[in-house]
């Protein structure tokens, strides 16, 4: 079982992934929607992965958030997206220890992401 921090700000989204989490055997250790609550839960939590939305509730996206996170933890983040553009790419992929799935993300892409990510 790892511990997974969850950043999504659409209810109804965090509760889907939530539940392929625990249906994996994960622990959801905490789901923010803010970049800051991120950044709170990713320092006090000490999660094993985080799983990010780019799109947040307030000013700041969940690549800001990546970014902090970096300063204080080399923990692995997923994005998870739906925007595909280069622009967002280019800024994913410049997030060291990160990857990313295009939305709407579905149970078995996800388990093989967290598996690929974490080397189970």
């Amino acid at each position: 079982m790892k511990r997974i921090a969850l950043v999504e700000d659409d209810f109804i989204l965090s509760f889907v992934v939530k539940r392929y989490l625990e249906k994996m055997g994960h622990d959801c250790i905490g789901i923010a929607s803010t970049c800051e609550e991120a950044i709170m839960q990713a320092e006090s939590l000490e999660p094993e992965l985080v799983l990010m939305d780019i799109n947040l509730s307030g000013a700041r996206t969940g690549i800001d958030a990546a970014n902090a996170i970096r300063e204080f933890s080399e923990v692995p983040i997923v994005f998870l997206t739906g925007n595909s553009d280069q622009v967002h790419k280019e800024k994913m992929e410049a997030v060291s220890k990160s990857d990313y799935i295009i939305k709407p993300v579905g149970y078995d892409e996800l388990e093989k992401k967290i598996e690929e990510i974490l080397h189970l």
